[in-house]
């Protein structure tokens, strides 16, 4: 089964991280376009915030 909605909020553009931050960054590349295609997995010893 496959699910989809559209996502109608503006975000701010431009927003850079350094590349330190990316690399602590949980990212599971797909095969086809990883650079496009990837998963963001939670980080093993993360803090959640609500």
């Amino acid at each position: 089964k496959i699910q989809t909605s559209v996502d109608t909020n503006e975000y701010a553009k431009g927003i850079k991280i350094t590349d330190k931050e990316m690399k602590t960054l949980a990212l599971e590349r797909e095969e086809f376009h990883g650079e496009w295609n990837y998963t963001l997995h939670p980080r093993q010893n993360a803090h959640i915030i609500l």
